[in-house]
């Protein structure tokens, strides 16, 4: 920890540029990672100039980003589990509706085995 705090004590004598420094020590604080705890690095280097970095602001724009994405995909498969064995127990043809959401059957049985909602599984594929 000692080391991290030199770090960002030296950043400002080394840097004059306010957008620079912010960006340091956004870098800074993503390598301490491969050492540190992220507590530890957030006692040191929390500032209002990381925050506003750049970079730092990238890499919040795309964890956001990646987020939104997993939470549609869940989404969309939390309500495939609900109405495929609905439209399979009507007989109804589940491809088009899976090739829509973007899932296969086997996937979606997949994600139901690994995150059961309800306990209920999928009914195997009706051969009619």
């Amino acid at each position: 920890m000692g080391v991290l705090q030199q770090i960002k004590r030296r950043i400002p004598e080394i840097v004059a540029d306010e957008g620079m420094q912010r960006n340091l020590e956004a870098t800074t604080a993503i390598f301490a990672g491969l050492k540190l705890e992220a507590d530890v690095i957030q006692q040191v280097m929390r500032s209002r100039a990381m925050q506003e970095s750049t970079f730092y602001q990238a890499m919040i724009k795309e964890a956001l980003q990646e987020g939104r994405q997993e939470g549609r995909r869940e989404g969309r498969l939390s309500l495939l589990r609900k109405i495929v064995p609905l439209l399979q127990g009507w007989g109804m043809p589940l491809e088009p509706i899976l090739k829509v959401a973007g899932v296969t059957l086997e996937e979606l049985k997949l994600e139901e085995e690994a995150t059961p909602e309800d306990g209920r599984g999928l009914p195997e594929d009706r051969a009619d």
